[in-house]
């Protein structure tokens, strides 16, 4: 199975809602994207609490050594 690279998978993400953000500002009544937007904007958000706290924790396991 191959890893996944949780950045990577961020800024796709990230990428992946600008370009929603630019459909939805040209017909602002499409309901269906302000939904994507919401849950890949959800995503991301959870997506960066797990990169912070990695990466808090890789900062505390080379301080205890």
């Amino acid at each position: 199975m191959e890893e996944i690279d949780e950045q990577t998978l961020h800024d796709q993400l990230k990428m992946k809602l600008n370009s929603l953000h630019q459909e939805f500002r040209k017909d602002p009544s499409n309901t269906c994207l302000a939904l994507e937007i919401k849950l890949i904007d959800d995503l991301i958000a959870s997506l960066s609490n797990y990169l912070a706290t990695e990466k808090a924790r890789s900062s505390g396991d080379s301080i205890a050594r």
